[in-house]
């Protein structure tokens, strides 16, 4: 055969011309990481909110979008109260201030507890107790911001993933 093409052997294959794709489309890249970050955003405020669905004077979590990710904190005089709940208090002492004595109730529960995102009705105590200082014990951090932030980051990566593949998928022209 030595170099000649037969009209048979041009049957046994053909070239079809792949033209570039465009996989990579950074504002459509950028959107998906925002709309997962959105998502998951979402989410953790609603486990902070599940944390204080019993309190009395409930903190408002704000999010805020910053460069490497996103941020929520609680806000006004009931997010200072739930910062105290979630990072703990060291012992201190009060003493009376506006009054001759301090007056308040003691054997009460809690209403949440260390590491555990829920509320529950808790107890008021029962026994009126007046001093004029008392050395308080601290509290026990809850760590709600831990558990929270343990949470979403386990489902981070998939919520990103899916995100970034869905964008591939467009990209390519296999979905809309």
């Amino acid at each position: 055969m030595g170099g000649r093409s037969t009209p048979d052997m041009a049957r046994l294959f053909s070239l079809k011309r792949i033209g570039p794709k465009m996989l990579f489309q950074p504002k459509k890249v950028s959107q998906a990481v925002e709309d997962a970050l959105d998502d998951l955003a979402v989410e953790a405020v609603t486990l902070f909110n599940k944390t204080t669905a019993t309190w009395k004077n409930k903190p408002k979590f704000d999010v805020r979008i910053i460069k490497n990710g996103v941020t929520i904190s609680a806000s006004g005089k009931a997010g200072k109260i739930f910062s105290y709940v979630d990072e703990g208090t060291r012992a201190h002492i009060i003493r009376a201030r506006k009054a001759p004595l301090l007056r308040f109730k003691v054997g009460g529960r809690p209403k949440t507890r260390p590491r555990v995102i829920t509320s529950t009705q808790g107890k008021a105590g029962t026994v009126w107790v007046g001093a004029l200082k008392v050395h308080h014990p601290g509290n026990e951090p809850r760590e709600f911001s831990v558990v929270i932030a343990e949470r979403i980051g386990k489902k981070a990566t998939r919520v990103m993933q899916k995100e970034l593949n869905q964008t591939v998928l467009v990209a390519e022209g296999r979905v809309e």
